[in-house]
């Protein structure tokens, strides 16, 4: 009986040196994780949560594998849990998994990242977060919506990074002014909004109108909603200038040319136009996207800082005495600048959480 006993004890220890040595090395990710997290805030929760996931896999395949039964019930086990991750695999598509896989591929893909505006469906604003399950955006009124990855990974993502993009403003003008006239006037419009760049293409021939669609170039994308709010400002304002109306084909249909007068506006006195001050209102309505994208930018530049003292650590073990006085002072140079670099994130990482 104790014999029995004994050999049941030693068949367990397969599945409990499993099961100590996965208890270990979580504590080490663990740790590691807490300090990516101390350090980079939640933009480093994808890979701690991934991590679980594929972790909670293997045990469990590592425990049945190891576990104290015969070979038989053993492999029925095995093939009861291919088959449960088949089905699970296979009906993700509307699951959490599903999303999980779909984070996944976007992060393998790298089509946008935080301070990015995208658009999915009715959906456009700046990415301030991608998570393991869905894609964090701000939108215009500074709401913050959270799109499934499933959906942003199998809908048409329209993508506007921060080396550029186009602004554009169309409107309809009537047959009795030339285009000669009227692409100068919409272009000149284009440049006094800071686009450059600047062109006009004729969109439509309509019964009673002609529909222009001036675009230009926009550096600072960051500044994209005040920068449509300034072209079509100053479309209006240039436009009136040259005395062209911009009036609906209605309007022009059933008027009497003879006796009305120009349907333009009188510039008011005494007031100051505001449109051309330098006014930035993405800063309050894209807050927290903003401040993801510096956190961004701040992690690759520590990143890089970091790879160029490692550099120099190296070059140093091959200097002499006196190439090495001067690679110190540069090293020192880089860990103090990586000191206030790291400050910065970690003010950063708190605002974003405040948020």
């Amino acid at each position: 009986m104790n014999g029995h006993w004994i050999e049941w004890l030693q068949s367990l220890i397969p599945m409990l040196v499993l099961l100590a040595v996965t208890a270990s090395l979580w504590r080490l990710l663990k740790t590691w994780f807490s300090r990516r997290e101390e350090k980079y805030g939640r933009q480093a929760a994808f890979s701690r949560q991934l991590t679980k996931v594929f972790m909670t896999v293997a045990v469990v395949t590592g425990i049945i594998a190891t576990a104290p039964v015969s070979g038989e019930i053993r492999g029925q086990l095995l093939g009861f849990w291919g088959i449960l991750i088949s089905a699970t695999l296979a009906l993700s598509a509307t699951t959490f998994l599903g999303n999980l896989l779909a984070g996944f591929m976007l992060r393998t893909v790298g089509g946008f990242s935080a301070g990015d505006f995208i658009c999915v469906d009715e959906h456009f604003g700046r990415v301030t977060e991608r998570g393991v399950f869905h894609v964090e955006i701000q939108t215009e009124e500074s709401q913050l919506v959270m799109l499934p990855n499933i959906l942003v990974a199998s809908r048409p993502t329209r993508i506007m990074h921060s080396r550029g993009t186009l602004v554009s403003c169309s409107l309809s003008l009537g047959y009795d002014l030339h285009r000669l006239n009227v692409e100068p006037v919409l272009i000149e419009a284009a440049k006094r909004a800071g686009l450059e760049e600047a062109f006009v293409r004729i969109t439509e021939l309509g019964n009673f109108a002609v529909t222009y669609r001036v675009s230009g170039l926009l550096r600072e994308v960051k500044t994209l909603i005040s920068s449509r709010s300034k072209l079509h400002a100053f479309v209006l304002d240039s436009l009136h200038e040259a005395g062209m109306e911009i009036v609906s084909p209605t309007f022009m249909n059933q008027r009497r040319l003879e006796a009305s007068p120009p349907v333009i506006p009188k510039k008011p006195m005494g007031i100051k136009d505001k449109s051309e001050e330098k006014t930035d209102p993405e800063q309050l309505i894209f807050a927290k996207a903003e401040a993801a994208h510096k956190l961004e930018s701040l992690v690759e530049g520590i990143d890089a800082l970091k790879e160029r003292i490692n550099a120099l650590e190296e070059d140093k073990k091959a200097a002499d005495e006196e190439q090495r006085s001067d690679v110190d002072s540069r090293i020192q140079r880089m860990h103090n600048w990586l000191h206030v670099l790291e400050d910065r994130l970690k003010e950063k990482r708190m605002e974003i959480d405040n948020h």
